[in-house]
């Protein structure tokens, strides 16, 4: 998120993936010297203005948040196939935060126009519950161990906890200036709310939302992802630093100075590095770094094509997907995708080869079980095989 709606849109995208065993590397050809892969299109889905995705690989099914300019809608879709399962209409627009709940089968769709929260479930997409918000959602998690949803309220400065069964409200607790952002460390008990007017992180304890600790970080902080196998958060954002804090105390680690007009965050929770997404006024690049240590490791330059989304990591393959956007050598910092996708290694961060899509992509999501990535344009919801990306 950034201090304007575009922010806002980049930090909902959401993209749960398999953590099983990572196969062998895919069959995209290599950059240097090679023709682009052909294209893994499967089919293309007609759903008009998709603003979030999300993937619940426990039923092995993709949810699609639309707002094409009014009421918003859910789309349950096959996550293999990509074919409509359901649609679910809702009573509010433009959806502003979404979370997959696994551990309860329940979907959360919260929309600022009237702020409120939609609970449904993910088996039937039936409607169990509308809560009603005080102020403008802007982010949501949940901590599928102590069954409670964490929801950040950008205007009121506070973070609502729900119950994750049936979306009840437990309490409300106040945060820093702006909340834009959150992350759950489960393996910590502990909830990081990026708060961007504050130059700050509130640590939460994650069973009843217990504020634990304010830590300053400068910048405008609006991205959260934590590596819980190292046991550290990371946290970033415009004209600030990439700052790690200890996913269990909270306390500042390490402060990396980034002099970036953007920075966008996926964590490889196997190999242990951070995929920083980086938009200069000259060009775009990613930033590779160990999550243990904070080293930087490698940077790999997008041929001066800014990026338009955050990356995604596809934790089977191992593969790092990034989107970039239709303008080289110049600037298009629109957040609408070309249909050129970048694949980079998960371990190096080296850049493997490219994918010609076809479609504007603007968000991708990747159902890792069944090898299939799912990507919207401003028309249609795009089904591509994750295996050959």
């Amino acid at each position: 998120m950034r201090t304007t709606l575009r922010a806002m849109l980049w930090s909902m995208t959401i993209a749960i993936v398999s953590l099983a065993p990572r196969a062998g590397a895919g069959s995209g050809e290599a950059l240097a010297g090679g023709r682009p892969a052909a294209s893994p299109v499967l089919r293309t889905v007609p759903i008009v203005g998709v603003s979030t995705l999300a993937v619940d690989e426990l039923s092995g099914h993709v949810f699609a948040v639309a707002s094409p300019g009014g009421p918003t809608a859910v789309y349950t879709l096959d996550g293999r196939t990509g074919a409509i399962l359901r649609r679910t209409p809702l009573a509010g627009q433009f959806a502003s935060a979404f979370t997959v709940d696994g551990a309860t089968g329940r979907v959360f769709v919260a929309t600022p126009r009237p702020s409120q929260v939609f609970v449904l479930d993910a088996r039937t997409g039936a409607l169990l519950r509308t809560v009603r918000l005080a102020g403008i959602p802007s982010a949501i998690a949940v901590d599928e161990r102590t069954g409670r949803v964490f929801l950040a309220e950008a205007d009121t400065g506070r973070v609502d906890v729900l119950d994750a069964r049936d979306g009840a409200p437990l309490r409300t607790v106040p945060v820093g200036t702006r909340p834009l952002a959150l992350a759950v460390s489960a393996s910590t008990g502990r909830v990081f709310v990026a708060n961007l007017g504050g130059g700050s992180v509130s640590v939460l304890d994650a069973r009843d939302g217990t504020p634990l600790r304010t830590v300053p970080v400068g910048g405008e902080p609006q991205f959260v992802a934590v590596d819980p196998g190292v046991g550290h958060a990371f946290v970033s954002g415009e004209y600030g630093a990439l700052s790690i804090l200890d996913a269990r105390t909270g306390i500042l680690v390490r402060a990396i100075t980034v002099n970036i007009l953007s920075a966008q965050l996926a964590v490889d929770q196997q190999t242990h590095r951070v995929f920083l997404n980086i938009l200069p006024d000259n060009g775009g690049a990613v930033n590779v770094y160990d999550s243990r240590t904070g080293n930087l490791l490698h940077t790999t330059p997008l041929n001066n094509v800014p990026v338009a989304a955050i990356p995604v990591v596809n934790q089977q393959t191992g593969h790092v997907l990034v989107l970039v956007s239709s303008t080289v050598g110049g600037k298009n910092l629109s957040g609408v995708g070309s249909g050129a996708m970048m694949v980079l290694d998960g371990l190096t961060g080296a850049a493997r080869n490219t994918v010609t899509v076809g479609h504007a992509l603007s968000l991708i999501a990747v159902n890792g079980q069944a090898q299939r990535a799912f990507g919207s344009t401003v028309n249609d919801l795009v089904v591509l095989d994750a295996a050959r990306l």
